[in-house]
């Protein structure tokens, strides 16, 4: 990962959770948007991808980095994908993925790679966040 962005010292600094999707299925998400027209089409500005609570951020990009880490790097990551203000999380819960992120302070679910990076597969973690 390229991890060298320069983040000014002023800058105001959001600290939520961060989630994290399943192998493989990021990289679906990229491909259905590229063919889309909503994201570019050459990804490599970015370090890793990332979706949202709300569809009207795809195609902004984010730096991330885990709250009180060692690693004090930003990740700069475009957002990919949103949740669905429509759809049900189960019969266990009724809310709409928009609602359970934003009900559980979850601004970020990253890709998977991200995930392992961080040690973080199968749990959340408190994450460091700015919009570009």
């Amino acid at each position: 990962m390229k991890a060298l962005a320069i983040i000014p010292a002023v800058a105001l600094v959001t600290v939520s959770w961060c989630s994290q999707y399943a192998p493989g299925v990021m990289q679906e998400v990229i491909a259905n948007r590229q063919a889309w027209g909503q994201i570019p089409d050459d990804l490599s500005a970015w370090d890793g991808f990332v979706a949202v609570p709300d569809c009207d951020d795809i195609g902004q990009t984010y730096y991330i980095r885990q709250h009180n880490s060692t690693d004090r790097r930003w990740l700069r990551v475009l957002a990919v994908d949103c949740a669905n203000k429509t759809d049900r999380q189960g019969a266990e819960d009724a809310r709409s993925g928009y609602e359970w992120m934003r009900d559980n302070n979850i601004a970020f679910e990253v890709d998977y790679a991200t995930a392992v990076a961080w040690g973080m597969v199968g749990r959340g973690v408190r994450c460091e966040w700015l919009a570009e």
